[in-house]
């Protein structure tokens, strides 16, 4: 299995591109935008987009949906069931599904936006704005905060501690060290 990370300066914000290593049906992950790059990398590696995964509906995580759709007949999956214009098929928390040949669980864990969502790939997990090498999510209210390191404790920090986190914004992760800032950050609650 590949995994390709593609960077955008909308929303200064990182897309992945997940499949086999000798290319065909694909995944992607929070697809910013459809720029040569993003072609390059999907064309390149003889990827074929078949599902998208949106982290939340923030529009920097989905821009790229319109010309994506133009050029992949892909499904999109993410919590809601509309998203801009696209119809999405809409995950729930717990759920596992089999994608591209790739076994994908959906976490839920609200509290950057009400619809976030974290994706887990064996030891890998996309994880949206939910944290962020060594940060949190951004959040509107202390409730929302409240919600959002609730959920961090119990559905990721379980997690084993050699897990890979790509975030959304910033350079990859290992859960160990997120649970070492996340363990600073938690007396401060």
């Amino acid at each position: 299995m590949k995994i390709l990370k593609h960077y955008s300066m909308f929303g200064i914000a990182n897309s992945y591109i997940i499949g086999p290593d000798k290319g065909g049906d694909a995944i992607l992950i929070d697809p910013a935008i459809m720029d040569i790059n993003m072609l390059n990398l999907i064309e390149d590696n003889n990827f074929y987009i078949k599902n998208i995964l949106l982290t939340h509906s923030h529009n920097h995580h989905f821009d790229a949906l319109r010309t994506i759709k133009k050029i992949y007949e892909a499904q999109i999956f993410s919590f809601y069931s509309h998203v801009g214009e696209f119809d999405s098929y809409s995950l729930v928390d717990g759920e596992k599904i089999l994608m591209s040949g790739i076994n994908v669980e959906v976490l839920h864990i609200p509290g950057h936006s009400a619809d976030s969502l974290v994706y887990k790939i064996g030891n890998l997990l996309f994880v949206g704005d939910v944290i962020s090498s060594g940060l949190i999510g951004r959040t509107d209210s202390k409730f929302e905060e409240e919600i959002l390191t609730d959920g961090i404790e119990e559905k990721l920090l379980t997690l084993n501690d050699d897990s890979i986190v790509f975030p959304g914004h910033g350079p990859p992760s290992i859960l160990k060290t997120e649970k070492k800032m996340f363990n600073l950050y938690a007396p401060l609650k």
